[in-house]
């Protein structure tokens, strides 16, 4: 099988989110080689090095898509919150610098703490009031605790 025509098949929305969020584990394993950290760690606490790049990959995956399918990410907004794409652009840039920030340790404390906010937001503004209005919808009770999860995750910065 030829490696271009599988990657030339991938679509650019998803190709975008790949590149970002290998951009943030390249960059956080140099991080981590950079200032030492792997080698003052001893056995399974290496394993512990690796949390804000797992965290972080995925996050900058997601803000890719505040740029590639911005329609579709402007549209879950609720009508009464104005500027519907600048919210869709200002935290695509967000989710794509806050983890660079996470993995290169950079105002670390204060990109998961912005990060812990905002995903806290998700629930209390959309997910939470969609859940209410239609209780048997098990999926929106999933992502509504999921995101809140998500907010949670800001404590392993402290």
């Amino acid at each position: 099988m030829n490696p271009t025509a599988v990657v030339a098949a991938i679509p650019r929305e998803v190709m975008w989110g790949y590149f970002a969020g290998g951009v943030v584990l390249a960059v956080g394993v140099a991080a981590i080689c950079a200032r030492g950290d792997w080698q003052k760690a001893r056995g399974l606490d290496k394993l512990i090095l690796f949390g804000p790049l797992f965290y972080g990959a995925p996050l900058a995956a997601f803000g890719t898509e505040h740029f590639t399918i911005t329609a579709a990410v402007a549209s879950i907004i609720p009508a009464w919150i104005p500027w519907h794409l600048f919210w869709v652009y200002l935290l695509g840039a967000c989710f794509i610098a806050a983890p660079l920030s996470l993995v290169t340790k950079i105002q670390a404390r204060l990109s998961a703490g912005l990060l812990a906010l905002t995903f806290f937001l998700f629930v209390a503004l959309m997910h939470a009031p969609g859940w209410a209005h239609n209780p048997q919808n098990r999926f929106a009770l999933t992502v509504a605790l999921r995101e809140l999860s998500f907010s949670g995750g800001r404590w392993r910065w402290r």
